[in-house]
């Protein structure tokens, strides 16, 4: 009910786009990848495709790292120095201080965790490109013994970009110990990492020039101590290269796809038969070409996307 009195105050219908904004929540809290690297969000029915590493010594698929969970008032994860650089670690000193005074529950929590880092290509959205996961050491235990042969020592080559295979699994529940890993499975047959072979290659260009030990973030000493003790860090240092932290599109490790689609020949015009052209179908063209500033824009990762988009358009 509306009142007939002049008011001072005027109010103002709330925006769509904010309020969806508000829905998907605050984002802006430290994560331990370089901006723009694509994760891959596990889902409750998965397929992938292990990528082979690209990172120097590499003796597995995957990378191991060390992380600090539920950081701060946000809750973040931070790679652990100590463990990734030999370097000082105040969470790794707040534990060592915790099992000294007794207090082993407090200590454990503040233990880093382990996780396996791999570049991985989801079977279900091919077109996004190579995303990282970090899985639980035990699903990489579990991939890890099923490829195995104990009888002949053979070793089943899942990340094989050519001849390799895909991994199924399930996940149930969701929380940090309520999210359980089941029914994993390594594909029967053999197959090729992508199916077109140009953006194959292209995939394993992107992966080579971004490898995984160059995507992470340690933050400093510092940074970490304030964000555990609650003090606002305005300098937001990391532990390596401070000086390349820009939140610049032309540095994201993203690729797009730029192969073009092929002018499809024009077909005769019927003679009597009207043409009627629906509005809600899209037209069967080929893209415009980009000019040329706009495509040193995109990123490697976004050219790669757009090529994968195109090619199925052909």
């Amino acid at each position: 009910m509306k009142r007939n009195v002049k008011k001072k105050f005027v109010y103002q219908k709330r925006d769509i786009g904010t309020m969806k904004k508000r829905a998907e929540g605050n984002n802006k809290y430290d994560s331990f990848y370089e901006n723009g690297v694509e994760v891959y969000k596990v889902q409750d029915d998965n397929c992938i495709r292990i990528l082979p590493p690209t990172f120097d010594d590499a003796t597995h698929y995957g990378m191991d790292l060390y992380v600090h969970y539920s950081i701060g008032a946000d809750e973040a994860a931070y790679l652990c120095p100590e463990k990734m650089l030999g370097k000082k670690c105040p969470i790794c000193d707040e534990m060592r201080k915790a099992h000294k005074e007794g207090d082993k529950e407090y200590a454990n929590e503040l233990k880093p965790k382990t996780r396996v880092l791999v570049y991985i290509i989801d079977r279900a959205k091919e077109d996004d490109g190579p995303k990282v996961w970090s899985m639980p050491p035990t699903v990489d235990s579990n991939i890890a013994a099923l490829c195995m042969d104990k009888r002949t020592n053979e070793v089943l080559s899942i990340d094989d970009p050519e001849d390799g295979f895909d991994v199924d699994f399930e996940r149930t529940g969701k929380g940090k110990k309520g999210t359980k890993y089941k029914g994993i499975k390594i594909a029967r047959k053999s197959s090729l990492m992508l199916d077109d072979e140009g953006t194959l290659d292209e995939t394993l260009d992107f992966i080579t020039e971004n490898p995984l030990d160059t995507i992470l973030k340690i933050y400093s000493y510092d940074h970490i101590k304030n964000v555990f003790s609650g003090i606002s860090d305005e300098n937001d240092e990391l532990e390596e290269e401070p000086e390349e932290i820009e939140e610049e599109v032309e540095e994201k490790p993203r690729f797009r796809n730029k192969r073009k689609v092929k002018e499809p020949e024009p077909e005769p015009e019927p003679e009597e038969e009207e043409l009627i052209e629906d509005e809600n179908e899209p037209l069967d063209e080929a893209p415009e070409e980009p000019v040329e500033e706009e495509t040193k824009k995109l990123s490697a990762r976004d050219k790669l996307r757009n090529k994968m988009k195109n090619r199925k358009a052909k």
